[in-house]
């Protein structure tokens, strides 16, 4: 466990873990995939009240929320419209995939067991920050100490080096989302894959230049006609970029996320889509 500022520390793990002690009660930010980092709260707030919060839905995120909910008596807040992700988290692949899903969507990269979250209740310490783009109500939390968990609002450099590209469920919100992000200034920024900084901007542009260079090789594209699929697949190998175990559905969402940016310079036709 890493001190940040405060009472405010972190936890490194393939998905970071954010913690704020107040009191007798215990924040903990993102629990994600470390059992390590849930062994740690065990060990040192065992006769603490302990409540997660997430930042979103997805399982990489929220996997081990059962286990707290479990073992700790956990309470679990997100936004009022990720609560419903989190009740039925076979809903991802509902909306991944379009149908009832097979078979390659029930592993545990797409489907966290269900929890009885809630929405956020008034009079917490940590302040949620709406921070949307990455999902549609995805959140980050500012402590007392001004310190920003920030979720996937961004990914550092070498995540989006080591995966070619940063998903997200909605491009054009994440546009004005990173922008009024740059206006605000906070003591220190912890991003759930990365480390943290004072100052991510660089990482933020980072990471929407690799947008803009996807984006701006589709729209070469669709001199053309394309399906959102025939676009992903030659996005795909231009790229570099390698599917298995469900993730090309990843890819197509996010896909189908740049053509609602570039809709107004597009035109749809029987599911396929060019320039207008």
């Amino acid at each position: 466990m890493v001190k940040l500022a405060g009472n405010t520390f972190m936890i490194e793990a393939p998905t970071n873990v954010g913690i704020y002690l107040d009191g007798e009660t215990v924040y903990v930010v993102d629990p994600g995939t470390s059992r390590k980092a849930l062994r740690e709260i065990e060990e040192n707030f065992r006769e603490k009240k302990v409540v997660v919060l997430n930042t979103h839905h997805h399982a990489d995120h929220i996997l081990l929320d059962y286990l707290y909910e479990k073992r700790l008596g956990a309470k679990v807040f997100t936004s009022e419209i990720e609560t419903h992700l989190l009740l039925h988290p076979e809903l991802e692949a509902y909306y991944l995939f379009g149908a009832e899903t097979p078979k390659l969507f029930k592993k545990t990269f797409f489907m966290a067991k269900p929890v009885n979250a809630q929405p956020f209740p008034e009079g917490i310490p940590l302040k949620p920050v709406f921070l949307p783009g990455h999902t549609p109500g995805h959140h980050g939390f500012l402590t007392p100490d001004g310190v920003l968990f920030c979720g996937d609002l961004y990914f550092s450099p070498d995540i989006v080096d080591k995966y070619g590209y940063p998903y997200h469920f909605s491009v054009s919100i994440l546009r004005k989302t990173v922008e009024k992000f740059k206006d605000v200034e906070y003591d220190l920024v912890v991003p759930a894959h990365g480390k943290p900084s004072a100052d991510p901007t660089g990482e933020i542009d980072y990471m929407m230049r690799r947008i803009d260079e996807i984006e701006n090789r589709l729209y070469e594209l669709l001199k053309e006609p394309h399906s959102v699929e025939e676009a992903a697949y030659k996005l795909a190998d231009h790229f570099g970029f390698k599917f298995s175990s469900g993730f090309f559905y990843l890819f197509r969402s996010f896909v189908s996320s740049l053509l609602q940016d570039l809709e107004e310079h597009l035109e749809e036709d029987g599911g396929r889509w060019k320039r207008i």
